[in-house]
């Protein structure tokens, strides 16, 4: 009823004026900047720079560097296109690279955000190709940053699944987890068709690295079906969606039916991986020359020797590529000859596949690689950090508003009635009270958190640290705490220690320990009981620590 008299209608507008001042002032909407897109010249579109390039390459780049010289199109711009072109239409990576990175030096970092993004995918994608696995990892580092801080989570998502791809040609197993979660990402926020494109993409090669696996490690194969599943779903889903991309689906059919046809034969399931073999067959994606190269995985499975002998002898396999997929694909024809009897040419086969091995190890010794690594990881926990800080700033605003409202008010009212039980300062004395009483109560909350769960005593305690796959996610679900709070734990072990740090020195402290009480422990051995997933990783990790090699610590010892 009081709200309806006559004396607090002038009020009440004045009280809502003042909640919309405070509202405005505490919780507008952060602006995003506006992007300013270089209009496209239609001179330099896509179909144009095609055309010319399928008569005659060069004269694309010349076209497109005059172009930039004539100022038709920016700096930016030119050397982009350049960059496209080039990785497009020859196997000159390393000029598309060197294309790539003048584009990102000819940008202003300020305000093409959406630019800057697109070159940086390219470049790490390029680089990938390359085999630059640190460039690759470097520059999904930036682009990932960039994309994180303008909300584009589709282009977020994708530089985690080059990272993931990068660490899987490391020999890091973790890549795949990293591939598989960035899928599922990128699969939720993918609209359009270009998105849906990568996101095809993204699965198909996923299978491939499976399908690399399954030689080494039949179970694989369980994994590889399954991804195929998913491959399938998100290839019906895209037809759906966008019709006139048909053609592309198709050829994604026919990679799913094929590796169907690969993983039934290796789990031994002979009559269904013929069924599938027949039916990738009947397409026409299945009589390429790059396809006929694909067919060996599957006649080497089911023991055809003579298919594997007969493509390889019409197809051979000329210069070597430092890929591990490629590795696989020759120790396949190494089997193959060898079981036929032709001892020369399984020879021949594996000593390429020991000059192949040699150069992918020099590939992932490569300097700095490791340590690109790292900082990924160690940037997508600032990066959680950072918006964990945000949303609770945002909270305490919005605290403050609400609080400032009440208060303002119970203020208002108490003058419109002029009838006061208690002195304002009374009250304020009041509130202070409950407002300390409440303090007081979550400070003791807190401590007994904290007394009652010692980060070191559940990890070094229990030993959880020897489990691979035990994560900071999986730590902080098993204290009951938030990823905030395990933070400030490992601060209190040691200023700025990450999660990855503390794991990884006690896994050395426990490998140490093994060393001197089983002088005669192999270093696999000693990698495997310390929860490293690979040997080269718990090598790389070994000597940071002590400055030297597991093999010469034993000697030592």
């Amino acid at each position: 009823m009081y709200f309806c008299a006559g004396k607090f209608i002038k009020m009440r507008y004045k009280i809502f004026a003042v909640i919309i001042f405070f509202t405005l002032c505490f919780c507008g909407c952060e602006r995003i900047p506006v992007q300013q897109q270089e209009e496209e010249n239609p001179a330099y579109s896509p179909d144009t720079l095609r055309k010319i390039a399928s008569e005659n390459f060069d004269d694309v780049i010349l076209y497109v560097l005059k172009g930039e010289k004539n100022g038709d199109i920016s700096a930016y711009k030119a050397n982009y296109l350049c960059a496209q072109l080039t990785y497009q239409y020859t196997p000159n990576n390393l000029t598309a690279i060197k294309y790539c990175q003048n584009a990102l030096l000819a940008l202003n970092i300020k305000d093409n955000y959406k630019d800057r993004v697109e070159v940086l995918y390219l470049l790490s994608n390029v680089a990938y190709a390359e085999l630059d696995l640190n460039t690759s990892i470097k520059a999904a580092l930036e682009g990932k940053a960039v994309a994180h801080k303008h909300q584009m989570a589709f282009e977020e998502a994708s530089f985690d699944y080059i990272v993931g791809r990068c660490r899987f040609n490391m020999g890091e197993m973790e890549g795949l987890e990293v591939m598989r979660e960035s899928i599922e990402r990128a699969r939720k926020v993918a609209e359009k068709r270009i998105e849906f494109g990568h996101l095809v993409f993204f699965v198909g090669d996923l299978t491939l690295c499976y399908a690399t696996l399954g030689h080494s490690e039949i179970s694989y194969m369980n994994n590889l079906l399954s991804e195929l599943d998913v491959h399938e779903r998100i290839v019906n889903e895209m037809e759906n969606r966008f019709p006139q991309a048909k053609n592309y689906c198709d050829r994604n059919r026919y990679q799913i039916t094929f590796y169907r046809a690969v993983a039934y034969a290796t789990l031994g399931n002979l009559n269904e991986g013929d069924k599938y073999m027949k039916q990738s067959l009947t397409t026409r994606f299945a009589y390429t020359d790059q396809e006929h190269y694909r067919h060996i995985e599957y006649y080497a499975e089911i023991g055809n020797l003579d298919s594997v002998m007969a493509i390889s002898n019409k197809f051979p396999y000329e210069g070597d590529t430092v890929q591990r997929t490629f590795r696989r694909e020759l120790t396949l024809l190494e089997i193959a000859y060898r079981k036929a009897g032709e001892i020369d040419k399984a020879d021949a086969y594996a000593k390429r596949i020991e000059a192949i091995s040699e150069l992918i190890d020099q590939r992932e010794m490569q300097e700095g690689l490791a340590v690109n690594a790292v900082k990924y990881e160690t940037q997508n926990y600032r990066l959680a950090f950072d918006d964990h800080e945000k949303s609770m700033q945002k909270l305490h605003l919005m605290l403050a508003v609400i609080a400032i409202i009440i208060i303002t008010f119970v203020l208002l009212m108490a003058l419109i009635h002029k009838k006061r039980t208690n002195t304002m300062e009374d009250y304020m004395i009041g509130l202070k009270k409950q407002m300390s009483k409440i303090a007081n109560k979550q400070e003791a909350q807190k401590a007994n958190e904290k007394a009652n769960r010692s980060l070191n005593d559940i990890v070094e305690g229990q030993k959880l640290y020897l489990k691979k796959d035990i994560s900071r996610s999986v730590v902080s679900c098993i204290l009951g705490c938030s990823q905030h709070t395990l933070t400030k734990m490992l601060d209190e072990i040691e200023p700025d220690l990450s999660f990855p740090d503390y794991i990884r020195n006690l896994r050395i402290k426990h490998a140490i320990k093994l060393i001197k009480d089983n002088p005669n422990i192999s270093v696999q051995q000693v990698a495997d009981d310390s929860g490293f997933y690979s040997l080269s990783a718990f090598e790389r990790s070994f000597k940071a620590v002590t400055g030297m090699t597991p093999k010469t610590f034993i000697k030592n010892n």
